[in-house]
């Protein structure tokens, strides 16, 4: 496996887990009527740096591991890997954007109900973590 398929997989799994774990820890919250505005953003926060610091030690151990990979130039099979994840990155950031999009009623509806005690709060907190 070449060095950017490698980091690439990393990528992947480090964003499936890290949000993962974020959105687990929201609807726990969330269900336990314990979501907060300010928790939420905590949360998300520590998440972003987490993905960095994951993602920037990943790409060194990789580099370390295999130098001449990681400063050899992108071949032709590397370059079409990167250019069919692009590819369907940017349809699923499309399909994701509209059902947003319709969902975005319902989450105006559903905030109240699900945090009676600060209704502004809540429809935020819905809509950010659904962006």
């Amino acid at each position: 496996m070449a060095f950017r398929e490698k980091t690439l997989w990393v990528s992947l799994l480090a964003t499936i887990a890290i949000w993962g774990w974020y959105f687990a820890h929201f609807l726990d919250a969330l269900h336990k009527g314990e979501a907060t505005l300010a928790g939420s953003a905590f949360h998300l926060v520590g998440a972003v740096i987490l993905l960095v610091i994951v993602q920037i030690a990943a790409t060194v151990v990789l580099a370390i591991a295999a130098p001449r990979a990681a400063q050899s130039p992108a071949d032709a099979r590397e370059r079409d890997f990167d250019r069919s994840a692009s590819s369907v990155a940017y349809v699923v950031s499309s399909v994701l954007f509209v059902l947003l999009l319709l969902a975005a009623p319902l989450l105006a509806e559903l905030g109240p109900k699900l945090l009676p005690g600060d209704p502004a709060s809540a429809v935020a907190l819905l809509f950010a973590n659904a962006i």
